[in-house]
């Protein structure tokens, strides 16, 4: 048997398929951790919109929006007060703490702020909320402590 008849790789093809498999990961896991991110970001802006439209029920059916303060649902401790604002059930949340405050003073009458704030994981940073201003004129005002990442709807 001749040397030149072995079969198999060499160690330098295998080393360049290891180098490829490498590069190749290395642009993807981002990639992938930012559309994660970015998907579990949308359970803000999707809950938040049904706490806007059960605060604007709840305006015009009592005209006043509910006058408590609180965490309407935390995922971390599975624990919240789902009276706060009537009609939500945020209990399948599980990236955002839920927290409501109501305002209504004679500068700024019948206002009430909700925000979302992010559970600390790995794809969703405790620094990250989402806010919306509902009054009971014009249009709720939506702010992001993260714009790249939560989307605000219009």
């Amino acid at each position: 048997m001749r040397m030149w008849d072995k079969k198999g790789f060499t160690l330098i093809e295998l080393m360049v398929v290891i180098i490829i498999i490498a590069v190749l990961a290395a642009i993807a896991i981002p990639l992938y951790t930012s559309y994660t991110k970015h998907a579990k970001a949308g359970e803000a802006s999707n809950l938040l919109g049904s706490c806007v439209t059960a605060a604007q029920v709840y305006y015009q059916r009592w005209g006043q929006y509910p006058n408590s303060t609180g965490t309407i649902w935390d995922p971390s401790s599975q624990s919240g007060d789902q009276n706060l604002l009537p009609g939500v059930d945020l209990r399948a949340a599980k990236y955002f703490k839920y927290v409501i405050s109501a305002v209504d003073n004679s500068s700024d009458p019948k206002t009430i702020t909700l925000r979302a704030t992010g559970v600390a994981s790995p794809f969703t940073g405790a620094n990250e909320w989402l806010e919306v201003v509902v009054k009971s004129y014009g249009r709720p005002v939506w702010t992001s402590g993260n714009p790249s990442d939560i989307p605000t709807p219009e």
